[in-house]
């Protein structure tokens, strides 16, 4: 196991769970780069947030703590 800057176990295997954890503990980037966009007709604030949700989850699937670094949003 190898702990990340937050004190998260991290497997080895890099199960769903912990794809889950690392998205839900960065959610606040989403909300934060959301606030500076003013919505349009075409993108409201929600289909703004689903966006920087797959976003996270694609960053979160290719993560590799093994190789020294953390996972930081800001």
């Amino acid at each position: 196991m190898v702990k990340n800057k937050v004190g998260h176990n991290i497997p080895h295997d890099y199960s769903v769970d912990y794809d889950e954890n690392l998205v839900l503990d960065n959610m606040k980037l989403v909300y934060h780069v959301m606030n500076k966009f003013t919505p349009t007709n075409d993108l409201t604030k929600e289909d703004m947030v689903q966006i920087g949700t797959l976003g996270l989850i694609k960053a979160a699937k290719i993560f590799d703590a093994s190789r020294g670094f953390t996972f930081t949003t800001l």
